[in-house]
């Protein structure tokens, strides 16, 4: 969305899901098929809209495209319910109550525990962090994403708001 120069839209959203042009970080093909072929089932909880009961799915779809680890759908990919289902609390229980959860990988805090309206700030995030800082490294893996996130909340929308933050 960057590329056209417009603003995030949900409508623009939707247009980029539809191409199903997203590709993969570098080391996540061979490390999710170094899982599944070692039993392990690689699931996946997203924000995007989606039916993983559906294969004209576009998220399906883009997900098989890649070739990754996803039979069967309905049981691996956890999406949320519309648009403002953002918190993916609900569905990493869901994912709890049939696997046992071994390692969890997101580019923001909330892809591993809740954000309360209170630890939404910069330092809420910050005490989030240290009482789970055991986790990180060794269950918990973050993969950096400085595009969007819930953290533009706590640290800006703005470019300049950001790097604010960035020199601290």
């Amino acid at each position: 969305m960057a590329a056209t120069g417009e603003s995030f839209s949900d409508a623009l959203w939707v247009k980029w899901v539809e191409e199903r042009s997203a590709g993969l970080v570098p080391g996540a093909m061979s490390f999710l098929q170094f899982a599944h072929a070692n039993g392990v089932a690689p699931l996946y909880i997203t924000n995007r809209v989606c039916d993983p009961s559906k294969k004209d799915d576009p998220t399906v779809q883009l997900l098989r495209n890649l070739h990754l680890p996803l039979d069967p759908a309905g049981d691996r990919l956890y999406c949320s319910k519309d648009t403002k289902d953002t918190d993916k609390t609900e569905r990493r229980v869901k994912c709890a109550t049939r696997f046992r959860i071994l390692l969890l990988f997101g580019d923001q805090l909330g892809d591993f525990l809740q954000i309360s309206q209170n630890s939404a700030s910069l330092e809420g995030r910050e005490k989030l962090f240290e009482a789970h800082v055991s986790l990180w490294g060794e269950r918990w893996f973050q993969l950096s994403n400085p595009m969007y996130g819930s953290w533009e909340g706590a640290a800006g929308y703005t470019v300049p708001d950001k790097l604010k933050h960035l020199r601290k």
